[in-house]
């Protein structure tokens, strides 16, 4: 599910990717997104999405990029490498993969893949 920090250009064009910021492994609404995001493994992987787990201090030049402080945060970026909506409170997948779903990206891969 999850995805070592990289660069974020790697996966423009191919896949979505999920931020998900936290001030530690501890954070409790860290662990509430991880619980959540673990139930969704196959609507993750439909939408060609990867998960970053952002908690630790390697992560700074992604909280610059990104304006996030040392709060939880998630941060959904499209395909075409654009924010898209950011949370900042554990967000439930069905909420996202509706999102995802209405976007026009996602809608021509639906109709290309005959869903």
């Amino acid at each position: 599910m999850t995805t070592p920090v990289t660069d974020l250009e790697t996966y423009k064009n191919h896949n979505r990717v999920l931020l998900v910021f936290a001030p530690s492994l501890r954070d409790e609404s860290y662990l509430e997104q991880k619980c959540l995001l673990g139930d969704a493994e196959n609507g993750l992987r439909e939408r060609d999405m990867v998960v970053l787990e952002l908690t630790d201090k390697m992560s700074q030049s992604f909280r610059d990029h990104f304006n996030v402080s040392e709060d939880f945060v998630v941060i959904l970026i499209g395909k075409d490498g654009g924010e898209k909506e950011r949370f900042l409170e554990p967000v439930e997948p069905a909420y996202l993969f509706n999102l995802i779903d209405q976007m026009p990206m996602r809608r021509r891969e639906v109709k290309e893949e005959g869903w």
